[in-house]
């Protein structure tokens, strides 16, 4: 993320204002920001159970339900333990 950000700063600089202001505009509102990055891999964590499940000829409910219920357990674990520690998310 730091390397990201040392990229774009340069880019910046080596460029036009219109240029860095569309580095620096999100999707979502800053304090909607950590919900839809979680929601998001959710998402893509239930399309990549289906596409596996479809792979191996499955039916996709059980393989997206665990990949989702596993994958949100742990993104919630590791929130739990950075505030544990005092560390931002």
């Amino acid at each position: 993320m730091i390397h990201l950000r040392a990229i774009r700063s340069e880019r910046c600089a080596a460029s036009d204002r219109n240029t860095c202001a569309r580095w620096s505009e999100s999707a979502l509102p800053a304090s909607l920001t950590v919900t839809g990055e979680a929601l998001g891999s959710l998402l893509f964590l239930a399309l990549l159970g289906w596409v596996g499940a479809a792979a191996g000829g499955a039916n996709p409910l059980k393989p997206v339900g665990r990949v989702v219920f596993w994958g949100a357990l742990a993104m919630g674990l590791t929130a739990g333990i950075g505030s544990l520690v005092g560390k931002a998310i």
